[in-house]
């Protein structure tokens, strides 16, 4: 079963953008923590793109799940896109 938190924050002021995230994921951790293997935070404008010998995100988390990685952190970067990646 798939769950999606949703909760829409634009807000100028980035100390209180930040405690409202927290709020948001510690909600979502709360109420849906137990019942997943993984929970994902990320903004609408955001995605993330498997590369390599990965052909989707549950690849990856299958993979670091494996090695008894539980935390995952990605950064955002303005980058060209590689096509020697993209089918």
């Amino acid at each position: 079963m798939s769950h999606l938190c949703f909760s829409p924050s634009l807000h100028r002021n980035k100390l209180k953008s930040f405690y409202i995230f927290i709020h948001r994921e510690t909600s979502c951790r709360l109420r849906f923590g137990a019942h997943s293997k993984w929970i994902g935070a990320m903004d609408t404008d955001e995605y993330l793109v498997p590369v390599n010998k990965f052909s989707d995100m549950k690849d990856v988390l299958n993979a670091v799940g494996d090695e008894g990685i539980n935390i995952l952190s990605f950064h955002s970067q303005r980058a060209r896109p590689r096509f020697d990646v993209m089918k």
